[in-house]
């Protein structure tokens, strides 16, 4: 299934949509599924940068022990 783009009109592939315009003012993107998916993707990449099993590499965890 394709994602579509109001404000460039373009159809993007839904496996690992970016928006490629983040910084640009935009009056669809409240209301943007490939936004939403944008962000969430640098949320947890921000959250677990390498990757791995974050819930074990928490500060948190090594305290607990």
């Amino acid at each position: 299934m394709d994602l579509f783009c109001e404000k460039y009109k373009e159809k993007i592939k839904r496996d690992n949509a970016v928006c490629e315009h983040l910084e640009e003012y935009c009056k669809f993107r409240e209301a943007c599924i490939i936004n939403f998916m944008t962000r969430e993707r640098l949320r947890e990449e921000r959250l677990d940068p390498e990757g791995g099993d974050s819930k074990n590499n928490c500060c948190c965890a090594a305290s607990k022990r």
